[in-house]
Parts: structure tokens; sequence; C-alpha cells
């Protein structure tokens, strides 16, 4: 097992030297750099881990080659590209994290063959296609495809996955309707059918003085997307709190309505909640739960107007450089006037869950 606090490229010759590794492990650094042909050659290897560096490139075919290879952890890096087809070699994978990268090309027929996987990860990626039957063949556990572009119908063969827990399909462009096959699903927890991103997009920017910046794009063929950033700009421009995301600026004409935020570079909590390549401690959970709750009685109590939420789940709830937690996505929210009531706001938010035990936390 080697974990090293490296920088630059992973050697070329890696593969020849190594021959006995079984496991790999170089989480969160500052590697660059592709993932050499080489690695093919290391044919003991069960585990490689390589998640949050810069690698950029394409994934090896010869990666894919490997036959005892269990876990393959590549997720939040630069990696682009067609994901390989993986072969009849990959019988021993179970688990497979890609999210957070730059693939783009159709999603492989052959990835619904690695029907004993159980933790699949693809999400934040720019993947095409749909979802095939063959996805019913798989004893996945934990599914994340969000936030790609997937299309079509969410196929009915899906009641075959019936050791599944965790489903997140949201922020893709999949529709029809939701099949009740659902029904079958019977260990499920967590389903995440959202599609919240159809109000727009978020883009990471550089302003002109240095700051990094989130920029919300609203999608103007929504027609609920003025209404959203109305919501938006009402609420958050007029609001101050260490737990809510604060409007840099705003932008807003008849074919374009933009808002800058400011940029939490750790994400959202449901990724460090669910996500495998991510984790929290006792401390850290305890202090993000408190963050939220400061947020929540600020909005009811602490402005002007009690501020009903409507749509709190971990994707809405962002955290910056010091894991403090702020709260975001106002777009469905509700200001409750002096005549309204609780039982007046009642708004169907967008599809997420939060467990109301301890087990999210």
């Amino acid at each position: 097992m080697v974990n090293t606090g490296m920088k630059g490229m992973i050697p070329k010759e890696i593969g020849n030297f190594l021959r006995s590794l079984t496991v790999l492990i170089m989480n969160n650094n500052q590697i660059t750099g592709t993932i050499p042909t080489s690695i093919g050659k290391l044919k003991q290897l069960q585990g490689f881990h390589i998640s949050n560096n810069s690698l950029e490139g394409n994934i090896p075919t010869e990666l894919c080659q490997l036959e005892n290879l269990d876990e393959l952890y590549l997720g939040n890096n630069k990696l682009s590209g067609v994901i390989p087809a993986y072969s009849d070699n990959l019988s021993a994978l179970r688990t497979l994290s890609l999210g957070s990268n730059n693939f783009n090309s159709i999603m492989p027929s052959s990835l619904w063959g690695l029907s004993y996987i159980l933790h699949l990860n693809l999400s934040s990626n720019s993947l095409t296609g749909s979802l095939l039957v063959e996805i019913g063949n798989l004893e996945v556990v934990l599914d994340i495809v969000s936030k790609n572009q997937l299309s079509g119908e969410i196929p009915s063969s899906i009641r075959g996955l019936t050791n599944l827990v965790n489903l997140s399909l949201s922020h893709n462009e999949l529709e029809g309707s939701i099949p009740d096959s659902f029904g079958y699903l019977v260990n499920l927890k967590i389903l995440d059918l959202s599609s919240r991103g159809n109000f727009g997009s978020v883009y990471k920017a550089t302003l002109s003085d240095g700051t990094i910046a989130a920029v919300k794009i609203f999608n103007l063929l929504n027609q609920n997307a003025n209404k959203s950033f109305e919501l938006f700009c009402e609420i958050l421009c007029n609001i101050r709190h260490r737990d809510l995301v604060k409007i840099i600026t705003s932008c807003s004409n008849v074919d374009f309505k933009a808002l800058t935020l400011e940029y939490m570079p750790n994400g959202n909590l449901d990724m460090w909640l669910y996500h495998h390549d991510y984790g929290l401690n006792m401390l850290e959970r305890l202090n993000i739960m408190i963050d939220v709750a400061l947020a929540l009685d600020y909005l009811h109590n602490g402005y002007g107007k009690p501020i009903v939420h409507c749509d709190l789940k971990p994707s809405n709830i962002l955290l910056d450089e010091d894991m403090v937690a702020h709260l975001t996505d106002f777009g469905i929210s509700k200001l409750l006037g002096g005549g309204d009531s609780i039982t007046q706001t009642i708004t169907l938010a967008t599809v997420g869950y939060m467990a109301p035990d301890n087990n999210s936390f």
C-alpha cells in the first residue's frame, strides 16, 4: 500500500517495478498528468484510489483489464473523453467511482454488464444516453448518476435492483412517469429524482478582481424560472447571515437572468454524506447541524417576514473552505405576511430526502 503526499505525475514506469502491488492509495494530493498505460501490468492490483487530484486525459483501457480489481476510485479529477467499454475481465469490480470529472460520452452499455457491482458513482459529468433495461441486472446498493445529461424514461426493469439503498438520478433530462416498479425496491432509503436543474445551470467563474464565484444562470424557457429568480433576489438580497449563501451581484433583462453567488469549494452536504470518496468526522457533522439550525432560526425569526425554505435537504446545504455550512436554493421558498399561516405554504418541493433520525449523520 502506498499513501504519499506527492505532487507531479504518476511515473510512466510504475507498472514495471511494482508487480506485487495490491492496493494503491493516492487520494487528496496534487497529482497531475495522465494515468500511465503501464498500470495494466499490475496484475495483482485490487484497489486503485486516486480521487481528489488533477488527473487529465482518458482512462486507459489497460486499467479496465485488471482481473483482480475490486475498487476503482477516480472521482474529483479532470478526466475526460469516453468511459471505456468495461470488459468481462472486471468481474471482481465492486466499486466504481468516476464522479466529478469531465466525461462527455454516451454511457457505455457494457457498464450494465458489471452485474456484481455494489457502489456506482458517475455523478457530475456530461454523460448522455439513456438508462437501459439491463440496469435491472445489477446487484448495486448505491447508484449515483446525478448531474449528467441522461435522457429518456426510467425503465421498469429497475425493479430488479432489490438491493438498492440509495438512488440519485437528479439533474438529468429524464422524462415520463415514475414507474410502478419502484414499489419493488424494498430496501430503498434515499431517492432523489429532482429536476431543479431545469431552473438553470451553475458555473464556476473567476471575476476581474480574482474572486472565485458561482454564477447561476436561469433557464428562461422554464415558466417557473422568472418566479424562482425573483424569490432568490427578494430573499438573498435582503438577508444577512453567516450560514446563508450571499449574492455578490445580479443581472436581469428580458433575455438573460443570472446571480453571482459566493463560491463554496467543498461542495454540498449530500456529497459528503453519501459518496465514498468523502467523509465527515463527528465534530464536523455536529457543526454542520448547528449551522443549518442557526440558518433556519434566522429565516423563521430573525427577518422582518418569516421565510419558509420549503426544500431543505443535503444537496441544498453548501460547505465553504472551513466546512461551515451555508443554506442555499430559495427558488421555491415562501414569504409569510401578516395574514399568512403555515397551512397556506404548501409547496411541491423538489424530490429529495433527509432522514428524520440520526442515520444521515
